[in-house]
C-alpha cells in the first residue's frame, strides 16, 4: 500500500509539474503574440497593441526627424554667417567680384532656408513627441484594473489621434501655403494682362472710330 501511495504521489507532483509547464508555455506564448503582433489594419486590437503599433511607431517617428531637422538648422545658420562674413572681408579688401558672388550664394542660401522651412519642423516635431511621451508616461502609470477601464482606453486613443492630426493638420497647411503663393501671384499676373488687353481693345476702337 505504501508503495502505491507513493506511485500516487509520484504521478501527483508529476501532473502538478506538467500543469505548471503548460502554464508557462501559454504565458510565453501570451507574450510572443503580444510582441510579434502585426498591424493589418482592420483588426481590433487591445490597448496595449494599440500602444506598439501606432503610439511607439508614431513616437520613434517624429524622435528621428527632430536630430535630422535640427542640424539643417545649424548648417543653414552657419552658411548664412559665413556668407556674410566672407562678403564683409571681401569687401574690405575691395574684390567686388567676390562680393558680387558671395552675395549671391548667400541670397541662394537664403531661399533655401526660407524653403525648407527648418525651424517650424523641429518645433513641430518636438511637440508631437513631446505630448506623445507624456501620454505614454500616464499610461505606464495606471494600474491593470484602470487600464481595463472605457474611460482611460477613450483618453488614450483619442489624446494620441488628436496629437498626430494636429501635426499632420499643420503640416499640410505649411504646404498648401507653398503652393497658394505662386498660385495667386499668377492669378494677380493675368488679371492685370487681362486689363490690358481689355485697355488695348477700347484704343483700337477708339481709333477706328476717329477714322
Amino acid at each position: 500500500m505504501d508503495a502505491a501511495d507513493d506511485v500516487n504521489d509520484n504521478d501527483v507532483n508529476d501532473d502538478d509539474v506538467n500543469d505548471d509547464e503548460v502554464d508557462d508555455v501559454d504565458d510565453v506564448d501570451d507574450v510572443d503574440e503580444v510582441d510579434d503582433v502585426d498591424d493589418d489594419h482592420h483588426s481590433p486590437t487591445t490597448a496595449e497593441q494599440y500602444m506598439k503599433l501606432r503610439l511607439e511607431e508614431m513616437l520613434c517617428f517624429y524622435q528621428r526627424r527632430v536630430p535630422d531637422y535640427n542640424r539643417y538648422r545649424l548648417l543653414q545658420t552657419f552658411l548664412l554667417l559665413s556668407g556674410t562674413f566672407a562678403a564683409s572681408i571681401c569687401s574690405r579688401y575691395e574684390l567686388p567680384a567676390t562680393v558680387t558672388v558671395v552675395v549671391a550664394l548667400t541670397g541662394v542660401i537664403t531661399s533655401w532656408v526660407e524653403f525648407s522651412d527648418s525651424d517650424r519642423k523641429v518645433e513641430r516635431y518636438s511637440g508631437a513627441a513631446r505630448q506623445l511621451r507624456k501620454l505614454r508616461l500616464w499610461w505606464q502609470h495606471l494600474d491593470e484594473l484602470e487600464r481595463m477601464t472605457h474611460s482611460n482606453i477613450s483618453k488614450l486613443i483619442e489624446t494620441a489621434e488628436a496629437t498626430i492630426s494636429e501635426e499632420r493638420s499643420a503640416w499640410i497647411s505649411t504646404n498648401q501655403q507653398e503652393v497658394d503663393s505662386p498660385v495667386g501671384k499668377g492669378e494677380g499676373l493675368r488679371k492685370q494682362t487681362g486689363k490690358g488687353e481689355e485697355l488695348r481693345k477700347q484704343q483700337a476702337g477708339k481709333g477706328s472710330k476717329i477714322i
